[in-house]
């Protein structure tokens, strides 16, 4: 009854329309846009807004007259220029995110699980601990994830907040098929200019064609995060990794002798200083790549270059240097320095 708004009836007509009519990609962008309308505007009047997506997720629409193409064309017009990135958990089933129907917390749960390095090999633990104790893999996971720092600016000012903090991200069009990214948080609905961080100079705003241009960097390397808890001879990490690395087959056994208490001890440890942020995947890679950075002689005929950078570590708000030194072709251990 009476005039209804725009996105009102996308909500209401067109969603249900688009699902019926085997268009759920572009259902998917819709609901999206209504979703930054409605947070836009009081984010604390959107739980009708959910329990509808949460309708739509679960209900098959058969019995719905299909759109015609002419009407589909019209509304994939009207939200091409736009992609919206849902973090928050509890829309798993309702958004896009790079052409998946996941959020960002499911796809990054995918990556941080990947870390399956030699000195830790976090896959291989959750895998073996799944069968006896899940929620202590699953809580480190989901704390990391929560705790990822993004950088936004306003007004040339930089702002960090955790992942936790941020609702969406809409990537606007850029440059043919690339995209700035905006954020949008839970306490300031408003859009704030997403940034990476740099290698060697200031951040800047962030460019990407898709989530695979997105990394999550650990501000302390992991590597030298987890080398503080194998120091200890009885480490619970240390026997694990070093079974895994030593025969990845057979190493599932080493689990029928391990402290669990210890490893749930030591997982605690290593996730309080392992701090993540967001940032461009090729400033990511620059800090690898030895061509980036400065270059010092120690002696007359030998060549050193130290690869660095100043980082602050949020589990006690001091600020160091991370180091690797290459001297004669050969990377030193990295190392750490508080400033």
């Amino acid at each position: 009854p009476g005039d209804i708004s725009e996105y009102e009836k996308y909500y209401y007509f067109y969603v249900p329309s688009l699902i019926a009519s085997d268009r759920k990609d572009v259902a998917m962008k819709l609901l999206a846009r209504v979703y930054v309308d409605i947070v836009l505007k009081d984010y604390q009047h959107s739980s009708f807004f959910k329990e509808y997506c949460r309708f739509v997720s679960k209900t098959k629409f058969n019995d719905i007259e299909k759109l015609t193409t002419e009407e589909i064309k019209h509304i994939e017009d009207e939200v091409q220029n736009e992609e919206i990135w849902i973090y928050d958990p509890e829309f798993s089933k309702c958004f896009r995110v790079n052409n998946t129907d996941k959020t960002l917390y499911h796809l990054f749960s995918i990556r941080v699980l990947s870390w399956n390095r030699r000195y830790f090999p976090l896959y291989f633990i959750k895998k073996c601990t799944d069968k006896i104790d899940k929620e202590t893999i699953d809580n480190w996971v989901k704390n990391t994830i929560k705790n990822i720092i993004v950088f936004t600016q306003k007004d040339n000012k930089t702002i960090k907040y955790k992942l936790s903090d941020i609702l969406i991200f809409v990537l606007k069009n850029f440059d043919d098929d690339k995209y700035k990214v905006d954020v949008i948080t839970k306490r300031n609905p408003e859009r704030l200019t997403m940034m990476t961080p740099l290698a060697l100079k200031d951040s800047e705003p962030i460019v990407v064609k898709g989530l695979m241009d997105i990394s999550i960097d650990h501000l302390i390397p992991l590597e030298l995060i987890v080398r503080q808890i194998r120091e200890d001879e009885n480490s619970v990490i240390k026997t694990i990794a070093d079974a895994y690395d030593d025969d990845p087959e057979k190493a599932e056994s080493v689990f029928s002798t391990i402290d669990y208490k210890k490893l749930k001890s030591e997982l605690t440890s290593i996730r309080k200083d392992a701090h993540c942020r967001l940032m461009l995947r090729n400033e990511n890679s620059k800090k690898s790549n030895n061509t980036q950075y400065q270059k010092y002689v120690k002696k007359k005929g030998l060549y050193k270059m130290i690869i660095a950078e100043n980082v602050e570590n949020p589990a006690d708000k001091n600020k160091y240097k991370i180091f690797r030194i290459l001297e004669n072709n050969n990377f030193s251990e990295i190392k750490m320095m508080k400033e």
